[in-house]
């Protein structure tokens, strides 16, 4: 096996405990993707899988293809998505960005936690008046606060600005 599709199995194992394997199928010039799971003998096509689950595998096929373009824009990945499975989703997203750029949009205080460790690639946005104000949070003015709380936290009690 390709070390990208080992590296896409492992990451859907880590989301989803039961899967074995994935496999494709083109039925009259569509393509399909089936995931197998280890209790059941037929595969299971995306019409039974949930939507976070269809929406992983795309984050996975997006962040992981070998051809990467140059700008990847991403609007809220964590959509359908359990908050226990941000700490995975900012894991693909950093190893992304050494490969390419990438802009992501989220309202998701877990994600942004999941993200304490770079907070120098978190730009937030903020919209006073009738302009749009971006600023890239600085990581030494954010050591103190932290020490003590997560960039998820930090945004909830308004200290990042962008407030939700």
């Amino acid at each position: 096996e390709h070390a990208d599709g080992q590296l896409f199995n492992s990451y859907i194992k880590r989301f989803f405990a039961p899967y074995q394997r994935m496999s494709t199928k083109i039925d009259g010039g569509v393509a399909q993707f089936y995931l197998h799971e280890e209790q059941f003998s037929a595969p299971i096509p995306p019409t039974r899988l949930s939507d976070g689950t269809i929406r992983f595998v795309a984050l996975l096929a997006t962040l992981l293809n070998p051809s990467t373009p140059q700008l990847i824009c991403i609007e809220e990945p964590e959509l359908g998505l359990h908050p226990d499975a941000m700490t995975l989703i900012a894991e693909l997203l950093r190893d992304a960005a050494t490969r390419t750029q990438l802009v992501v949009t989220t309202h998701s205080d877990a994600l942004l936690s999941a993200l304490s460790d770079t907070p120098d690639a978190i730009v937030t946005c903020e919209r006073p008046g009738t302009g749009t104000v971006l600023r890239r949070l600085e990581a030494d003015p954010l050591k103190d606060w932290l020490d003590k709380y997560r960039l998820g936290e930090l945004w909830r009690i308004g200290e990042l600005g962008a407030n939700p």
